[in-house]
């Protein structure tokens, strides 16, 4: 089995893309609970929109066969690290993401 955890990065390009799927999804998950909840602020509606949308943009300017990596954090960083878990479900899934961006692949 293969670790997984925050700082782990995923071990190939076919696991990155996945991940990014995957936050994809959580991210439409909470966007869908935050309509259905009529307490929402408009910042909250804002925070997953940005969300949404770096995550999309990053997924479609992958190559699948071999992602480009930066070496550094990702833009979405400060606000992830700024949001308490119980906010952010899925905070462990976006860190392993930013790990691979910033590490590389972890064989």
């Amino acid at each position: 089995m293969i670790p997984s955890g925050p700082g782990i990065p995923a071990k190939d390009a076919r696991e990155y893309i996945d991940l990014i799927d995957q936050a994809i999804c959580e991210v439409e998950d909470l966007r869908d609970v935050v309509q259905c909840d009529t307490g929402s602020g408009d910042e909250l509606d804002g925070y997953v929109d940005k969300l949404s949308r770096f995550l999309v943009e990053m997924k479609q300017t992958l190559d699948a066969s071999n992602p480009r990596l930066s070496g550094t954090d990702l833009p979405f960083m400060a606000l992830v690290n700024a949001t308490d878990t119980a906010l952010l479900p899925f905070k462990q899934l976006l860190l392993r993401i930013n790990a691979t961006n910033k590490f590389g692949y972890k064989a």
